[in-house]
């Protein structure tokens, strides 16, 4: 029979903090930058909505805005999540192609 693994220290903690969007068809802040973060996970609960997520800031300072399926953007395909744990304390910014689209984000620290 096979041992039950456990982990005693944890990478990050296992409450995160749950955040639900409506996107609409305009760039918008989704998460504000926070340098205690550890991990984040987006999720597109659309069944037919594409999600364009992307940092609040280039690496000069400059805003940038999210565009689906843009350039410098990460396009989320209906139903899909993107799960980031590495050098998660950016911003980001998010849109959809289909307004009133449900956004999904769980930030842990």
């Amino acid at each position: 029979m096979p041992g039950v693994v456990t982990l005693q220290n944890p990478k990050y903690n296992q409450n995160p903090v749950a955040y639900a969007f409506t996107l609409t068809a305009t760039s918008q802040q989704v998460l504000k930058f926070n340098a205690l973060r550890e991990r984040v996970i987006f999720h597109n609960a659309s069944a037919t909505a594409n999600v364009g997520l992307c940092c609040l800031v280039d690496q000069n300072g400059n805003p940038l805005a999210a565009h689906v399926n843009g350039a410098g953007s990460i396009t989320m395909l209906p139903l899909t999540t993107f799960d980031l744990d590495t050098f998660p304390v950016s911003g980001w910014n998010a849109i959809t192609d289909t307004p009133g689209s449900g956004f999904t984000i769980l930030e842990f620290f």
